[in-house]
């Protein structure tokens, strides 16, 4: 348990000073929160013996990973894109195919990061499965603060993605959906609303 803590501690310090504080502070501060964090993540897994079947890269529960995940991802999709009709301005460029494989890229990470990272540590702090899912997404959605539609919209992912990551963990299936989702909330809000995504202080500036 106190490794689990001190390596959560280190990893979100890490990410919201980032965030908060340096992400501007010079050219390649984010390449440099890329290999500290993920240098990091790495570390721990070897530390704790975890193989990548573990961490939910694998094929053996794909088709039951998917079906499970349709069914809370399909209706939250569909609402985004009826949103997008219903303002009457729907933003059609997150549609592109080049958008989609980025997307499905920055999915992976994310998802790897949040599930087969922070949530397995606080599974070991918190052994209430439900506690550890409300605790991820509390996480999920605190890393986009101060922006308004994507602290909920993603707090809310947060919550859905670490439940079927407990039932059936798959990271590719995950990153599917997180990139899916991602556009179905672009298409219903446009850059505009969503001040082209960005949070923390570049919210502010975007």
């Amino acid at each position: 348990k106190r490794s689990a803590a001190i390596e959560l501690i280190l990893f979100l310090g890490l990410v919201f000073s980032f965030i908060s504080i340096w992400a501007r502070a010079f050219p390649q501060a984010s390449l440099v929160v890329y290999l500290l964090g993920l240098g990091l993540t790495l570390m721990t897994h070897l530390l704790h013996r975890e193989t990548p079947m573990d961490l939910g890269l694998r094929f053996d529960n794909l088709l039951a990973a998917a079906k499970d995940a349709a069914v809370p991802t399909v209706p939250l999709v569909v609402t985004f894109l009826v949103i997008g009709l219903v303002r009457g301005h729907p933003y059609t460029d997150a549609l592109d195919l080049e958008r989609f494989v980025r997307g499905l890229a920055w999915g992976f990470l994310q998802q790897y990061l949040l599930q087969a990272f922070i949530h397995r540590r606080l599974a070991v702090l918190l052994r209430r499965p439900l506690h550890r899912e409300l605790a991820v997404a509390g996480i999920f959605g605190a890393l986009h603060l101060p922006n308004p539609i994507l602290v909920p919209v993603t707090a809310l992912a947060g919550y859905v993605f670490a439940v079927l990551y407990r039932r059936h963990p798959n990271l590719m299936v995950l990153s599917l959906c997180h990139a899916v989702g991602s556009i179905a909330v672009a298409f219903g809000f446009g850059p505009e609303t969503l001040h082209k995504m960005r949070v923390g202080p570049g919210y502010f500036r975007a």
